[in-house]
């Protein structure tokens, strides 16, 4: 399934926030990049679009660090760059 809507993405990006916290269970390293990975591939390509509009416009993060979550968006920012070309060029402003 491709997430292509802000609320859905905003909650992808708040789980890989937790990924590495205290109440997820992660064996190693690898493990969360693999679940990063895999939650950037369920990211349509035009999902870059709301991945920019979250960056400008903020949601409501509850109890996520917001560096954690601008961590993570910049993460899924450069992920779906790199998978298209037609923003690549953007990805050196980041």
């Amino acid at each position: 399934m491709i997430r292509n809507d802000r609320d859905t993405i905003v909650e992808g990006i708040k789980h890989l926030c937790d990924g590495i916290g205290p109440f997820q269970k992660m064996d190693s390293y690898e493990d969360f990049l693999k679940m990063q990975t895999d939650i950037y591939d369920t990211f349509g390509d035009d999902s870059f679009d709301i991945l920019i509009d979250i960056l400008l416009h903020p949601s409501e993060l509850g109890r996520i660090d917001s560096n954690d979550f601008d961590y993570e968006l910049q993460e899924a920012l450069i992920a779906i760059g790199l998978r298209n070309p037609r923003y690549t060029s953007l990805l050196s402003l980041l």
